[in-house]
């Protein structure tokens, strides 16, 4: 009886190991969950602190350009008569479980007056296990046709060897002797989303065409301001412009066959 007694604890130890993990929850469903918390936070308290509360100490948000969020929001008034909702359609978290992207619909409303858009955000697991953001985009657009949700986390990529640096790597791609079309099409997946004022979420090759049909004459100056990787997720930002304009944008990248291709991509104006 003895001699079956530590295989009897290892038994139940692996039990308990199986039960624990079918009883976490998954990490992409613990950022979305940890959106939702955010958007009824800002409901409560207002844009400001609520913001102060989620936002990284070097978190970025644009206007149009990027710029460190902290300096901004401490000199804003501390208000919740703005009243500021949103709601994640879209997470995915890197394969490290420390980087992920959350996106969905957002509804801005001052007393009678509202406007809708869609946010992106970028979030980073601390030290202590919380999410916070570290990135913060939006654009002005109507709502589009609801969709379901969409939250995942990416496996580990097989031995694909070393990544390329991601910023050298979308400097390459951005060429000022090429149009957009021609960019964004070497670049894109079919799981590719183009945020952009005034349009619905350009989700997928079918919607997207259109779109880039329309940047077929396009060409852009590109000026980077940052970004991180962490596994097989990695993002950028910074500024683009042409003849005509200066925007701020945040673009989302996953790595796949040894090569980065664009997951998100959102221009602020």
């Amino acid at each position: 009886m003895r001699s079956l007694r530590p295989v009897r604890l290892l038994f139940a130890a692996s039990c308990l190991g199986v039960f624990a993990k079918a009883d976490e929850q998954p990490v992409a469903q613990i950022v979305a969950q940890t959106e939702r918390t955010f958007s009824a936070r800002c409901a409560e308290i207002g844009i400001r602190d609520s913001f102060l509360e989620y936002f990284t100490e070097d978190a970025i948000r644009f206007g149009p350009e990027p710029r460190l969020a902290r300096p901004d929001l401490q000199q804003e008034a501390s208000s919740n008569k703005v009243r500021l909702t949103w709601q994640p359609k879209i997470v995915r978290v890197a394969s490290t479980g420390q980087l992920a992207v959350s996106t969905g619909p957002y509804l801005l409303q001052n007393g009678t007056n509202k406007s809708s858009g869609y946010y992106l955000s970028i979030w980073k697991r601390q030290d202590d296990g919380a999410w916070k953001v570290a990135a913060d985009i939006g654009v002005s657009a109507p709502t589009a046709t609801p969709r379901a949700d969409d939250f995942q986390s990416y496996p580990d990529p097989p031995d694909q060897g070393a990544a390329a640096d991601l910023l050298a790597f979308e400097r390459e791609q951005f060429s000022p002797d090429l149009d957009l079309d021609h960019i964004y099409r070497s670049i894109a997946s079919p799981e590719t989303v183009f945020e952009r004022d005034s349009q619905p979420p350009q989700t997928g090759q079918p919607d997207y065409a259109v779109f880039l049909y329309g940047q077929r004459t396009k060409r852009t100056k590109l000026s980077q301001a940052g970004g991180s990787t962490s596994g097989n997720v990695g993002f950028t930002y910074g500024t683009q412009s042409d003849e005509t304009s200066n925007v701020g944008y945040l673009r989302v990248w996953v790595l796949r066959n040894s090569r980065w291709s664009l997951m998100f991509d959102v221009v602020s104006r």
